[in-house]
């Protein structure tokens, strides 16, 4: 795991955003015979809001705004997961 922010977060855009957000987009334009500028623009706006998601979800995990978010407080600090939280605050 990386323990630098910029690391983490490039990582999270190859890990978990690349196959839940990036790949959709990517399909979605491949179905739609987009030319290749806008595939390269669906593929980065995939990356984009995968990494936004997973951003904020860390963060819900830190502090969940209600219990519907259903997070459990600190659960991913409590299982010793390293978010980008825990590495700012390193």
């Amino acid at each position: 795991m990386a323990h630098d922010p910029l690391e983490y977060l490039q990582s999270v855009l190859h890990r978990s955003t690349s196959y839940t957000y990036r790949m959709s987009f990517k399909i979605d334009a491949s179905i739609a015979n987009a030319d290749e500028r806008a595939f390269a623009a669906y593929s980065r706006l995939g990356e984009e809001i995968g990494l936004a998601f997973h951003v904020i979800d860390d963060q819900l995990n830190v502090v969940p705004v209600t219990e519907e978010w259903s997070k459990t407080t600190a659960e991913d600090i409590a299982v010793g997961k390293v978010t980008l939280q825990v590495l700012l605050i390193l």
